[in-house]
């Protein structure tokens, strides 16, 4: 009879902590960057039995760690006293309360919290003790606690490309070419970016058969003057006969 009667209890406390309402925090983990954002849902899941009012309590490492926002999801009507509503970023709490219409009979949001990382490590977000699910009879149904993991790192650093000054570019060749005969000779005459012009660095072509080169227009100039030479001697050579015939 004792045996039996122990088994009863046993399985009443077994059944009641199966089907006892709580809290769950989504996501269960957090990778963020220090100075960033992220927020965490909080979800009442009610079990066997229906609440008609939630009081939610999260504590959080407030060196860490700052709540910038709170919103309820909908259908759940706000409880603004002083006790159920509350935001302390000194002491690293929040505490948010709000009631059901008809009563919550299925796993529903309760709100989202958005928080602001605050410095590089890691932090913990959990329910507090003092959470508290009441049903239809203002009892006290809530079982469980729950935790997000939070990792923080440093942010990465771009770095910033600053254009390079006319001083610090280097020096481009300018390739010139001369072409002498039939083989072509490359010079490189280095040129700065401050736009300055080489000077005397001139393509010059030396074939007698190119009417530009300077050896065409010297053999041009030579048969002008020809004319002159010739002149010239045939003159003395008249003048030297003319005296000779005298004499």
């Amino acid at each position: 009879m004792k045996k039996n009667l122990f088994l009863v209890l046993v399985g009443l406390v077994l059944t009641g902590t199966a089907y006892a309402a709580s809290v769950a925090l989504s996501p269960i983990s957090v990778s963020v960057e220090k100075g960033k954002t992220f927020s965490v849902t909080a979800v009442v899941d009610p079990a066997a039995a229906k609440i008609y009012t939630a009081k939610i309590e999260l504590s959080y490492p407030a060196d860490v760690l700052e709540v910038t926002s709170f919103s309820f999801a909908s259908k759940w009507m706000a409880l603004s006293q002083e006790g159920y509503d509350l935001v302390d970023n000194a002491a690293g709490s929040i505490i948010k309360t709000a009631g059901y219409p008809g009563g919550l009979s299925s796993k529903q949001s309760f709100g989202t919290i958005t928080f602001k990382a605050k410095k590089s490590g890691e932090a913990t977000i959990k329910v507090s003790s003092g959470t508290k699910l009441f049903d239809a009879s203002s009892n006290n149904v809530s079982a469980g606690t729950a935790q997000v993991a939070v990792v923080i790192s440093a942010p990465v650093v771009t770095p910033t490309l600053t254009p390079a000054t006319a001083d610090e570019e280097q020096a481009s060749p300018v390739v010139t070419s001369t072409n002498l005969g039939e083989e072509t000779v490359v010079t490189e005459q280095a040129s700065t970016t401050e736009g300055l012009e080489v000077a005397g660095m001139q393509e010059i072509n030396v074939n007698p058969d190119g009417g530009n080169s300077l050896l065409a227009q010297a053999f041009s100039l030579m048969r002008g003057w020809a004319w002159y030479i010739v002149i010239i001697i045939l003159v003395a050579t008249a003048y030297v006969i003319g005296r000779r015939s005298n004499n």
